[in-house]
């Protein structure tokens, strides 16, 4: 049997998405396509647009198996996290034999190359990173002009996705994975960022077709924005600003951003405008965003850092399947370290470390329904049907 993994935030699921499904299976002759996807919180920081469920069946229906849950820590962390717990995933199912990723230059050689350097960080490579970050640079900018230094002129100059496809890379080095990879040249298409502002502005007009129709499959949601969850933050900032320090606890969120919160905080309106009133010239919006959403959710930095020592995952949540896709959740039953979860109400013998976990999702996912469903009262979590195609 082979498997082959694709890690995807499809924040919304749209053409190019689909695009990397059927070329992962085309490339690969894979008897399965397995994909690892973040739940109801992204790594922007931010609520998805559609809660997992919703994003899993058109995953599902856009060509893949089956579908896990990313852990919330590593789905809302920076693309090193994001990466790493990914690929520790999939080292614990033991299962898959290549990860397929999307990349803008398809150049597996550069990012090999990236990848290793980002490894190993020598000194003339740390002496430029800190050089950049001492000129303001934000740690990205910081990052490619040190990348640049050493000769990866064009990689320095790469999107958001070689980035994180080169983390995913230094992932399967740092673990010796027998997983191997494959870069995938994405094609031109609406970006998701541009199918978010499309969903929350309701201007779909200028959409070409092919991205109304994804849309579409996404309708029997409604849309989620940060600033319906601006109430809460409010409530969580105060609340954690009352005690000098206690803003520090929570990941990225260090004395000079703790200064500037509490500063500004009587300036407070919305999670949008508070991320924007905090970011600088060196700390960007999209970090801002993400320390903002793991305060909000009661992400410490000291459970973050004892679920990553734990081996950032101690079991794997199911959120969709095919009904063809049985014998490979036969074999991840047989093979894997970690025990499949499907239904929440019955999780196996988890260890306390991965029940503080899995609390924590259940309610973060319940805050997501809070506020985002309409109708009352919201189901929980533990409501949910798995889902089946």
């Amino acid at each position: 049997m082979k498997v082959t993994a694709v890690i995807m935030e499809c924040n919304p699921f749209h053409g190019g998405h689909a695009y990397i499904l059927q070329k992962a299976r085309e490339e690969t002759g894979c008897d399965f396509l397995l994909v690892l996807m973040s739940g109801n919180y992204v790594q922007r920081g931010e609520p998805a647009l559609f809660p997992a469920g919703v994003r899993a069946r058109s995953v599902l229906e856009g060509g893949a198996d089956l579908v896990l849950e990313l852990p919330l820590p590593w789905a809302t962390g920076s693309a090193e996290y994001f990466a790493g717990g990914a690929v520790s995933m999939l080292e614990h199912l033991g299962v898959a034999d290549i990860l397929c990723f999307g990349s803008e230059t398809g150049d597996a050689e550069s990012l090999s190359e990236a990848a290793l350097l980002l490894s190993e960080e020598d000194a003339a490579f740390k002496s430029a990173l800190t050089k950049g970050l001492k000129k303001g640079l934000s740690y990205p900018a910081a990052r490619s002009l040190a990348l640049s230094g050493k000769g990866l002129d064009d990689f320095a100059k790469a999107g958001s996705n070689d980035l994180l496809a080169a983390e995913y890379l230094k992932a399967l080095q740092s673990m010796n994975s027998s997983i191997r990879p494959l870069a995938v040249k994405r094609i031109p298409a609406p970006s998701a960022t541009d199918l978010r502002r499309a969903v929350l502005s309701g201007e779909r007009e200028d959409l070409p077709e092919s991205a109304k129709r994804s849309l579409a499959l996404l309708s029997s949601a409604s849309p989620a924005s940060p600033d319906l969850f601006s109430g809460p933050l409010l409530h969580a900032l105060w609340q954690a600003s009352a005690a000098p320090g206690r803003l520090c606890d929570f990941p990225d969120i260090g004395p000079d951003l703790e200064n500037r919160i509490r500063s500004l905080l009587p300036s407070y309106e919305s999670f949008s405008s508070f991320c924007a009133l905090l970011k600088t010239r060196n700390v960007t919006y999209t970090r801002i965003s993400r320390c903002l959403l793991r305060l909000l959710l009661g992400l410490e930095r000291k459970d973050l850092e004892r679920w990553k020592e734990g081996g950032y995952a101690g079991y794997a949540r199911v959120l969709g399947f095919r009904k063809e896709a049985s014998p490979l959740l036969k074999a991840i039953s047989e093979k894997s370290d970690i025990p499949l979860v499907t239904r929440l109400s019955s999780p196996g013998d988890l260890a306390p470390l991965w029940q503080d976990l899995l609390s924590l999702e259940i309610r973060s996912g319940l805050l997501y329904r809070l506020m985002t469903e309409k109708e009352r009262p919201v189901r929980t979590e533990y409501e949910q049907a798995l889902l089946v195609i």
